[in-house]
């Protein structure tokens, strides 16, 4: 039930209830975005029964959001859908900052906002915190490619979400001559950037995708690579440096301190450690550690 802006979550199965220890491993998110427990609810006995979380209002499902059609109806540009984008992936670093992991991130569980800049997130009983398992994970956004849920196996469930903003389609679906089944494209990293897969003429082409997070998608899509969102990358990097203006290149020293055999897709320095992410493997200064599709994160 709602009333005044506050919803009341009431387990009519108490054995449903969310772990009171688990509310407190929770209570840490203070993005407002998380629709977290707030209050807990209690019986005639002093026994919790539920809990209160704030309500969104004037809310779409976000799979509303997949639909050409919806798009067009309601004003939903690819600035928009960019900004959600960045608005999700502010969210999940914030969530996991927190020791928590979403593990059910689902198109179900999110809601954007009627002006479609920023999006909820509900559900938050599944969550994994550090002493409660999660509790539940839709297949369609399963990386069935990792042996347990981590950080990086939320970031691939972030991707399958947010391609779908932007194209309309699962990534793993469209169609292949012999790979059939979604879940078996997605084991072998059959996405829609594969040749041999076609997709509906209704979708975006995609390039349509902005540049980073296109590299990326493929990167984490086809490619089997388990990294971090583009500009998730560099966040650690806020303080800028003063800026000295040079006048002269007599002032200047210039020498290569890193080259790759392919193109860079991103780079971090970490403390003394430059990392670059190509697409032949991972460099960590100048040793290079090659990609294994195959492998596990």
């Amino acid at each position: 039930s709602v009333k005044d802006g506050v919803s009341y979550k009431i387990y009519t199965d108490r054995s449903h209830m969310i772990p009171l220890a688990k509310i407190e491993e929770l209570a840490g998110i203070s993005r407002p975005e998380v629709m977290k427990p707030d209050d807990v609810l209690l019986d005639e006995h002093g026994a919790p029964v539920g809990y209160t979380m704030r309500f969104v209002a004037d809310a779409y499902s976000l799979c509303q959001l997949f639909t050409m059609a919806f798009k067009q109806r309601n004003g939903v540009t690819q600035d928009k859908v960019a900004k959600m984008v960045e608005n999700m992936q502010e969210v999940l670093l914030h969530v996991h900052e927190h020791g928590v992991l979403v593990v059910d991130l689902n198109e179900m569980n999110l809601l954007a906002d009627k002006d479609f800049g920023l999006v909820s997130w509900i559900d938050v009983d599944s969550w994994q915190t550090p002493g409660f398992p999660a509790t539940a994970i839709m297949d369609s956004v399963r990386d069935w490619n990792a042996k347990s849920f981590t950080e990086l196996s939320d970031w691939f469930s972030f991707a399958i979400v947010t391609f779908q903003l932007w194209m309309g389609i699962h990534p793993y679906k469209g169609s292949h001559p012999q790979v059939k089944g979604l879940k078996e494209r997605m084991a072998a990293n059959l996405s829609v950037f594969n040749r041999a897969v076609g997709i509906p003429k209704m979708c975006p082409p995609l390039d349509s995708i902005p540049d980073k997070y296109r590299a990326w998608y493929k990167a984490v899509l086809e490619d089997g690579q388990r990294i971090l969102p583009p500009s998730a990358v560099g966040v650690s990097a806020a303080v800028m440096p003063r800026i000295q203006i040079i006048t002269g290149m007599d002032h200047l020293s210039i020498a290569e301190f890193l080259s790759f055999g392919h193109d860079m897709l991103h780079f971090v320095a970490l403390g003394p450690h430059k990392l670059a992410f190509t697409a032949e493997g991972l460099y960590v200064d100048k040793t290079l550690y090659k990609r294994d599709r195959k492998s596990v994160v």
